[in-house]
């Protein structure tokens, strides 16, 4: 239950108590019957109405759960398809001659290098709008990953959310960043596609994606890194190296 809508039903609560002291009290102070009634109709509507508000927020919370289940059950079978999509790929690979896989991995590095050069000429843009946007863009990018990569990659988002907050405590709430990651999430073999040429369908690794995507983040937090240095900046550096340690193992981590 929101803390806000419990606070709410105690203070009816509370002014429903205040009128029944009040109408217990009625006789001692001299009340006449009009004002006896009055209290005892106010007492009435207070606990009424502290009825309802409990009664609402028990709604809501059961309907705030019954939203999570269904995210829950979508990010399941999200996952579930992407897993079964790179169990497909993986058989493809090791039906591949050592020739055919020696080209499959050189198309993966040009991608890397390609996706990674790209990265590099946004994070100018987004350090305009100083280290806060580039550090966010970072995060949502970690957040989309599909993989867990042992905790790594929840602690690079962690160490980047504190960096955040060093420069704007409230950059990464709202609703804007959760459609990004969505967005990314929903989209992440198109997105990353736009690096292979038209109809190569060589590298469609699930993976291999959400490698790219962390490695992307890791270029993001590189180049705030040497922005701060740059200005002599070291509040939250701190926060910085950690994230970048982090997205170091968890690009290790198979």
């Amino acid at each position: 239950m929101p803390t806000r809508i419990v606070n709410r039903s105690l203070s009816f609560f509370g002014l429903a108590a205040l009128a029944a002291a009040l109408v217990l009290l009625a006789g001692g102070n001299g009340l006449s019957a009009n004002q006896q009634k009055d209290a005892k109709k106010a007492a009435a509507e207070a606990k009424k109405e502290a009825e309802a508000q409990q009664k609402a927020a028990a709604e809501a919370q059961k309907k705030a759960a019954a939203e999570e289940k269904k995210r829950e059950a979508a990010e399941k079978k999200r996952l579930e398809e992407l897993q079964k999509k790179e169990a497909e790929h993986q058989k493809r690979i090791a039906a591949l001659t050592a020739k055919e896989l020696e080209a499959y991995r050189k198309k993966q590095a040009e991608i890397v290098k390609r996706a990674e050069e790209a990265m590099r000429l946004q994070a100018l843009d987004h350090l305009k709008g100083g280290e806060s946007e580039a550090l966010k863009e970072a995060y949502i990018l970690m957040a989309a990953a599909n993989h867990d990569y042992n905790g790594h990659r929840a602690k690079a988002m962690g160490a980047v959310a504190r960096a955040t907050e060093v420069f704007d405590k409230d950059v990464l709430k709202g609703g804007t960043v959760a459609d990004r990651i969505k967005t990314i999430q929903d989209n992440q073999v198109a997105a990353a596609a736009r690096f292979l040429e038209k109809g190569d369908t060589t590298v469609h690794e699930p993976q291999f994606y959400s490698d790219l995507q962390l490695r992307q983040a890791g270029i993001l937090v590189q180049e705030v890194k040497a922005y701060m240095v740059k200005n002599n900046q070291t509040k939250g550096m701190n926060h910085v190296d950690d994230a970048l340690k982090e997205l170091t193992i968890a690009l290790q981590t198979r």
